[in-house]
């Protein structure tokens, strides 16, 4: 019996197959928008650490507030890490989480106030806050949990953070133009 072994010895590496391309860019977008969102996530948390009024029987709004801003930096350390090795399916699910978690905490207000729909602006960032980032964060969560339309996932969780972005970019540009 002859058995021949071939061996490649070119030194080149096979290319990666088409899946694993195809997922840098979603991997690079969830990576940069779960860094905007630990620096948002730590900024809040270290500035309330010291702030007495979230400390004390503060009920159903003060609770969903302070868990919000405890879990904002874990969860985008979590998305941030999952985007790293790979895991872009569990890195849309946490960045999703942040959303849904941003939306309860704001619900107790809701509730209380109703929508604040001052004009047409106010209106337009309310309505997003309260009913479109949600739904886009649940869309994305049940895509990724599903493993389909991954790119359509990640642009759903990280469209409410460029938005984000966008605004403190333009709110910084204003101040640098015309000063407070």
């Amino acid at each position: 019996m002859n058995t021949a072994m071939s061996i490649d010895s070119s030194g080149t590496i096979p290319a990666p197959p088409p899946a694993a391309t195809r997922l840098i860019g979603l991997r690079v977008v969830l990576i940069l928008a779960a860094l905007f969102e630990a620096f948002d996530g730590y900024a809040t948390f270290s500035a309330t650490i010291g702030d007495p009024s979230h400390s004390g029987a503060l009920g159903l709004a003060g609770v969903l507030t302070t868990a919000q801003i405890a879990s904002h930096p874990f969860l985008a350390a979590a998305a941030l890490g999952f985007a790293l090795i790979g895991r872009v399916r569990d890195a849309i699910i946490a960045i999703g989480a942040i959303l849904v978690m941003n939306w309860l905490s704001e619900m107790p207000s809701v509730v209380l106030h109703g929508f604040e729909l001052d004009g047409p602006a106010s209106g337009l960032l309310v309505l997003s806050h309260i009913v479109v980032y949600p739904l886009m964060a649940a869309c994305a969560i049940a895509l990724a949990r599903r493993g389909e339309r991954l790119g359509i996932a990640t642009t759903l969780v990280a469209l409410p953070t460029l938005f984000a972005w966008a605004g403190v970019t333009a709110f910084a540009i204003a101040v640098s133009i015309h000063g407070f």
